[in-house]
């Protein structure tokens, strides 16, 4: 399995290409996310306040846990079909697959104040990085909707948690869909 922090680009892709079970959407959207926290990072770089340098060190930070997010969401598909579907334990397993893709949507959920202070401080120049990070925080989210959606069909008692955290999803879309009008708006 492909480390997704040690893959370059060009190894990545032909990863997710290549007629194997994983990386799958579940790592893809770790790294959508990953790239939307690197703009917000670059744009929080660029711009001056009192903020942004912990904005910048933070959206970095974030980096790292969803590469490794995109690894452990491979790790369990992985165990998830080489399961036993009889088996006691499949349902915990197939629980245990849809946590990964809800800490990429906390993880999400965590930059929308970010992206705020920087649409409303930051360097102007560079407010279409900003909007396409909302949009691939916004893609990032429907693929962990979609990944979770899956993973708790057979589920006869959802954890809270996943609950809580799809709620919490629909209203981070609505947020990131002001912050992309916001930089369209700016662009017209």
């Amino acid at each position: 399995m492909t480390l997704l922090a040690n893959s370059n680009i060009s190894d990545y892709l032909a990863s997710v290409a290549a007629r194997e079970p994983t990386p799958g959407g579940g790592a893809v959207a770790a790294v959508a996310a990953a790239e939307a926290c690197a703009l917000l990072a670059k744009v929080a770089h660029f711009s001056k306040g009192l903020d942004m340098e912990e904005i910048y060190e933070e959206a970095v930070s974030e980096i790292g846990k969803l590469l490794t997010l995109g690894d452990k969401d491979s790790e369990i598909f992985l165990r998830v079909i080489k399961a036993d579907r009889k088996a006691k334990n499949f349902e915990m397993l197939l629980i245990e697959a849809a946590k990964a893709p809800t800490e990429i949507l906390e993880i999400c959920s965590l930059q929308i104040p970010r992206l705020r202070a920087v649409i409303k401080t930051g360097n102007r120049s560079l407010i279409t990085d900003l909007g396409i990070a909302a949009f691939l925080f916004g893609a990032s989210i429907r693929s962990c909707l979609l990944n979770m959606d899956i993973n708790i069909k057979g589920v006869k008692d959802i954890p809270v948690e996943i609950t809580k955290a799809k709620e919490k999803a629909e209203i981070t879309l609505e947020e990131l869909a002001l912050i992309t009008q916001i930089s369209q708006d700016a662009v017209s």
